[in-house]
């Protein structure tokens, strides 16, 4: 009886600790400006803390899903598809009141689409509601598109989120 108790804890325990970055993640993230709202939302993919994600993004990206439905599946989409960010360069903004236009070139790999891992020259448009600039869509462009908004890379390392190395990852056990 002892045993089952403990175990029962101990279950308890790691549930609280598997919901938790969930729950952070759906609470209001800093805002900021344009850039830094996609600085952030990239890293939290490249890093595949999808609920850390899930605030910068409208209802019109998410589907409408809660941060835990949203979550889950793009950890099914990414793994299946092979998705691996090796890094971001962010562009400056464009703002029209509140739309925000947002370049990035995205260096990444996967499975399905970009087997060889060329960049990808992306275009993010925010939308600034309540306050907070959110991510309304995103679009890759084609090479005559690309001129009109690859002008001035941005510093955006402050708005990047550390990552602990997998010796110090509590996560790392359960993946």
């Amino acid at each position: 009886m002892y045993l089952e108790s403990k175990h029962i804890v101990w279950s308890h325990r790691w549930w609280g600790l598997l919901l938790a970055p969930l729950l952070i993640g759906s609470a209001e993230i800093g805002g900021g400006s344009p850039e830094a709202v996609v600085a952030r939302y990239l890293s939290a993919l490249q890093h595949r803390d999808f609920a850390l994600a899930h605030p910068h993004l409208t209802d019109d990206m998410t589907g409408g899903k809660d941060a835990f439905a949203w979550a889950v599946e793009q950890n099914i989409v990414f793994k299946q598809a092979g998705v691996v960010i090796h890094g971001f360069n962010v562009f400056a903004a464009k703002i029209e009141a509140d739309t925000a236009f947002v370049p990035n070139i995205l260096h990444s790999q996967d499975d399905l689409v970009n087997r060889l891992g060329a960049d990808e020259y992306e275009l993010y448009r925010l939308q600034k509601t309540g306050g907070r600039w959110r991510i309304e869509r995103q679009k890759v462009l084609s090479k005559p598109q690309r001129a009109d908004w690859f002008e001035k890379p941005v510093d955006v390392s402050a708005y990047i989120n550390e990552r602990p190395t997998n010796d110090d990852d509590p996560w790392s056990e359960l993946e």
